[in-house]
């Protein structure tokens, strides 16, 4: 199937939205003078006002981090215990670890713990479980953790106060 990245704690989690991409509106997104997709035609009976075009300057922007609530996740539960549970997209670069790793950290200011997990769909496997301390956290111990081969061993991340 796919990989599988998602924050786990038990104090809610902010949402990150990605801030290098934007909703338009076909009439937006004309007015910019931006192609519209071979699906569609000017004669075709759709709300022209209605924000339904994704658009992002480059490709690039779509790789930035974003963390939306995913308390529903049947994958994120069979692996963690915490209660709530966000979904992480991006794309891994020294940047966006950095990014991460604030996060994290501002996380901790009011949370006890949080997990940073790395699975694969479909394939419940004991996980690889390494804990650091908030103050041992680093890009490294980040970049470790999401960028080992989760189809053959999951992996997690627990930083603590």
């Amino acid at each position: 199937m796919s990989i599988y990245q998602f924050l786990a704690s038990d104090d809610p989690m902010e949402t990150i939205k990605n801030q290098k991409i934007e909703l338009l509106s076909i009439e937006e997104a004309e007015a910019r003078g931006l192609s519209m997709p071979n699906w569609y035609s000017k004669d075709m009976d759709i709300d022209r006002n209605k924000k339904i075009v994704l658009f992002a300057p480059d490709e690039e922007c779509l790789r930035e981090i974003e963390i939306a609530e995913d308390n529903d996740s049947f994958y994120a539960k069979q692996y963690s215990n915490k209660h709530y549970h966000s979904a992480l997209q991006w794309q891994y670069s020294e940047e966006r670890a950095e990014q991460l790793k604030e996060y994290i950290l501002e996380h901790l200011m009011t949370g006890s713990e949080i997990e940073l997990w790395n699975i694969w769909l479909d394939r419940n496997l004991k996980p690889t479980i390494k804990r650091c301390q908030i103050d041992s956290l680093t890009v490294s111990i980040i970049k470790e953790t999401v960028e080992q081969d989760p189809y053959e061993k999951p992996c997690c991340l627990i930083v603590c106060k």
